[in-house]
């Protein structure tokens, strides 16, 4: 799930939800993912699905971001779009599969934007037409996959779909926060007593499955402690020099303009994208950081806060920046080193 930054409007009018849509296919198509259930809201959006060779936080990235550069740029708006991290739940599809994908089709009505069934079966933007027939089943929405949970003949799987919808109105709403385990900062840890609420773990990823589910988790992914200690020198090693000369290529710049004392656009922009990459995404404190950069802990701080505006400021290049968050972050070139 992702949400608008102070739960403002993502979607001005139905030519914003097209757009969503086709980027959406686009990276699902791209990602070799499985989408089983979808929803748009005024202010947030509802995904389920299976994720392929892609991952999950490359896959919203490229759709988040993606999309927030072409809104900004159809309603001369510039800054964030979306809320923060997107909120996701690693789910025990044996167990939770049927009921996630009712959850997700059933949030225009229980938002208040749908009056019931029958409209949601005429509404373009949720997946929830497409499984009940009333439009073609688009190749990047996996429909049969879900139809056969219900029966495999597809005319009383559709009835039997939408009775199961039904009965779901009838029954409290759950948010389905899951529990046992959550992720920040890519590391694992239990909690014994999540919180409850929409925003309660709007910033990590959930588990919700059975109990037996969550214990073989648990020795899969070996969790740690509550507090993990940040990552120092000692145990990341990023080869800094071919990550600046990376970014100074797409960017078509030199390392050298990148690492002195400039102060041209291009240039901050690399700088900007470089503290993004390094502090955001491989954990580096400011301090090594502006080590390995070559400036102060106030200026790494001053680059992350106009690495947040860079795909939306239109005095950049966007599709470049973005194309460094993509391929770098992506390849794995920044990734830690194997000792």
């Amino acid at each position: 799930m992702a949400r608008g930054i102070e739960r403002r409007r993502i979607f001005q009018s139905d030519g914003d939800r097209r757009r969503f849509v086709d980027r959406l296919a686009k990276v699902v198509c791209d990602g070799n993912a499985l989408l089983y259930a979808w929803s748009l809201l005024p202010n947030h959006i509802h995904l389920m699905l299976r994720t392929g060779p892609t991952g999950l936080s490359l896959l919203m990235h490229r759709l988040l971001t993606g999309y927030a550069v072409t809104f900004n740029r159809r309603h001369n708006r510039c800054g964030h779009l979306f809320q923060n991290r997107f909120k996701s739940t690693l789910v025990d599809d044996a167990t939770y599969l049927l009921e996630l994908i009712r959850y997700v089709h059933l949030n225009p009505i229980r938002a208040g934007v749908l009056a019931g069934l029958d409209e949601l079966d005429g509404y373009r933007w949720t997946g929830h037409a497409a499984l009940v027939g009333t439009v073609p089943p688009p190749p990047w929405q996996n429909v049969a996959t879900v139809l056969e949970q219900f029966d495999s003949d597809p005319e009383r799987a559709r009835w039997m779909y939408r009775r199961f919808l039904s009965d779901g109105l009838a029954e409290p709403s759950s948010d389905h926060n899951g529990d046992g385990f959550v992720r920040n900062a890519s590391q694992w840890q239990w909690v014994p007593s999540l919180k409850r609420g929409r925003e309660a773990w709007a910033f990590a990823e959930r588990i919700l499955g059975t109990a037996a589910f969550t214990e073989a988790l648990n020795t899969t992914l070996a969790p740690v402690s509550p507090s993990p200690p940040r990552s120092t020198s000692e145990d990341v090693d990023v080869d800094v020099t071919r990550l600046v000369a990376d970014v100074a290529t797409c960017l078509k710049l030199s390392p050298q303009q990148i690492l002195g004392s400039g102060r041209s656009g291009p240039v901050v922009n690399a700088r900007a994208c470089l503290a993004y990459i390094l502090v955001r995404q491989r954990g580096f404190s400011l301090t090594r950081t502006a080590l390995a950069l070559g400036g102060t802990k106030w200026s790494i701080n001053r680059a992350l806060q106009r690495s947040a505006a860079l795909p939306a400021d239109p005095r950049t290049r966007p599709s470049e920046l973005l194309q460094v968050f993509d391929q770098i972050c992506g390849t794995g070139r920044c990734q830690r080193k194997m000792r």
